[in-house]
Parts: structure tokens; sequence; C-alpha cells
């Protein structure tokens, strides 16, 4: 199969399945027509979840397909007249990617099925017709099923979940991402968080997610989710208990001495000699203890130790964390010169 084909397969695919969803959500369409509209018509919509990648493979075989063979496939818009003008243009409710592809290719009209929708309905068709493909955003969607609770202000999250086909815990799961910190949503947006460890750190206070971003990016869900409800338990304790929580931060971790030193300690002393003199014990049972704590690394030079190792791997995890998001500032300057290349390209 040629690729322009694959291309119009893939839309036509996407489109269907879309259709057929918004269908099962009987959204009310007073005046459903096909027309050739103008592009200069046609403006983007400001709750749109999902924007276009030109220099990602699929958009260009996408172009290549609407350059030879044209929009095979109507994208999906709303008609508005201005109150005061009177003059007439469409809002893009789906078909963001046919409807850029069409512009660069240098089409002057698209296929259009103009439906009649209020805003609320609106909302919840651009949330389905999106769901049904894989780029769509998870704390974009946060965003989008909290604009049509707004706009339903009697509306319940059952009700919601009804609404756009989809379970009662995925549509709590979905707003809770929305208690993200602006500068975490990204990465959970980008995959670099995976999204059982962005719902439980979406628990958390904003003020102290920060602390676990490093954890949810590299650790997994079984590992950092009970990490989470362990701190989760902490502050509802310390709240109801009217305490400050335990500073998030080193915390020395206790493990026993290797045997073999334990037993050269006991034929020699020397560390024992060593601790007693630096910290200046002369009480039997304040030594007996300051024992135990060096048996468990607890004694102040273990600690600091600890301490030391644990600045280590903070100050490289920081440097981690400022390498990632200069990449990907980079990688974002980058696919604008790229897309930029392409529409330059498409014009020549």
């Amino acid at each position: 199969m040629e690729a322009a084909t694959v291309a119009d397969e893939n839309l036509k695919v996407s489109h269907d399945d879309a259709a057929t969803v918004a269908e099962k959500t009987e959204f009310k369409r007073k005046a459903n027509r096909l027309a050739n509209v103008p592009l200069s018509l046609i403006v983007k919509s400001e709750s749109a979840l999902r924007g276009v990648q030109r220099q990602t493979e699929a958009y260009q075989l996408l172009l290549q397909s609407v350059r030879q063979r044209g929009v095979l496939n109507s994208v999906t818009l709303r008609e508005e007249k201005d109150p005061v003008t009177g003059v007439v243009h469409y809002v893009l409710i789906d078909g963001l990617q046919r409807f850029t592809a069409a512009g660069d290719a240098g089409l002057l009209e698209i296929p259009a099925n103009i439906v009649s929708m209020d805003d609320a309905e609106l909302l919840e068709a651009q949330l389905i017709t999106n769901l049904q493909k894989i780029q769509t955003k998870p704390a974009e969607v946060s965003k989008h099923l909290l604009r049509i609770l707004s706009r339903n202000p009697f509306m319940t999250q059952q009700q919601l979940a009804e609404r756009v086909c989809q379970s009662l815990g995925w549509v709590m799961d979905r707003l809770a991402l929305d208690n993200l910190h602006e500068e975490i949503k990204p990465l959970v947006n980008g995959g670099q968080i995976h999204l059982t460890n962005a719902y439980s750190l979406a628990r958390l206070p904003v003020e102290e997610q920060a602390q676990y971003v490093d954890d949810a990016m590299t650790e997994a869900p079984k590992t950092f989710v009970p990490k989470i409800k362990d701190r989760i338990k902490e502050l509802k304790e310390a709240k109801r208990t009217g305490k400050d929580a335990e500073k998030i931060g080193f915390k020395a971790v206790p493990f026993i001495q290797k045997m073999s030193t334990l037993k050269e300690e006991l034929e020699k002393a020397e560390t024992a000699e060593i601790l007693v003199t630096k910290h200046g014990i002369t009480n039997p049972i304040e030594a007996f203890k300051l024992a135990i704590k060096w048996v468990l690394h607890l004694d102040p030079t273990s600690v600091e130790e600890q301490e030391k190792e644990y600045n280590a791997r903070e100050a490289k995890k920081k440097a981690d964390r400022e390498r990632i998001t200069a990449e990907r500032r980079a990688n974002k300057e980058r696919e604008a010169q790229e897309a930029k290349a392409d529409i330059m390209k498409s014009f020549a």
C-alpha cells in the first residue's frame, strides 16, 4: 500500500471511531450539513487538546497525501456569527491535522461537516474525538474535563464519565492531575512520569511535589506509590495532632555493620576508642548507647557520611533535571525551526 493511501486510511479510521463515540453520547446537532469551507473562514478552537507536530513522519505522510489527493475525510466545524458585524466564521472541532495539512499544501478550502452545538457539547465532542488518538496529553485531558464541569455546574463526575464513555475511576484520576504543579505537568504529558506515579504525586500538596519529582521519573509505581501513601499518612496525622509534619529531606537510615567489621571491632576496639575520645564520653551508659548507634550506622560519624552521600545524590538529580529541561527546550526550538522550514518548502 502506498504511503499516501496509508495516511488516508488512518484518517478514515480515526474519523469513523470518533463519529461512533459521538453518536453514543447523543450530541444535539440541529443543522448537520456538508460543505466545502474556505480555510480563511476557519479558526482553531481555544480549547483544542492537541497541537500539530509537523516534523513527525505521520504528519509528513498526511501532508504528502493531501498534496496529491486533497483532503478525503471531512473536518468537523461549528458555524458562528459575529453578533455585531454578522460575519460568519467556523470553529474547528475535529480535524486539526487535516486542516493544518490543507493549509501547508496550499489548498484554499476543505470539505467539512458543519454541526450545531452549544459550548458544553463542543467541549465534550472535542474530548471524545481526541481520546481516540494516542497523542492526547493526560494533563490536557484534565483541563478539558474541568472545562466541561465548569460549563455544567450540576453535572456529577459519574455523569461526566458516562458522557465521555469512560469509567468513573478514569475521570477521577484525570481530574486529579490538575492538582499537579504547572512545571510537572509537561513531564506527565511527555511521558517522563508514569501515569500511575502522576496520580499519586497529584495527591500531595503542591509545595511538596517537587521533592518527589525525581523519584516519580525513575521509580516503578510499585515502589513510588507506597512511598507517597506513607507521606500522605504522615501529613494527615500531623494535621490531626496539630503538629508540623516532618520535613522532607535527609534521613539517616539504620543498617547493621558487616559481620566481619563487628568481629574485628570486638578484637581490637579501635573504633570504640576513637568514638569515645572524639565525643568526650565518660559515662558507661552513654558509651553503650553510642556503641549501639555505631552498630546501626547511626552514630554522628556514620550519619555525617550518609548525609554527604545523600547530598551528592541530590546534586546529581538536580543536574540531571536541569539537563533534561535544557534538552527539552532545545528540542522544542529545533522542532519549531523544522516546522518553519517545512512550511517554507511547501510554498517553494
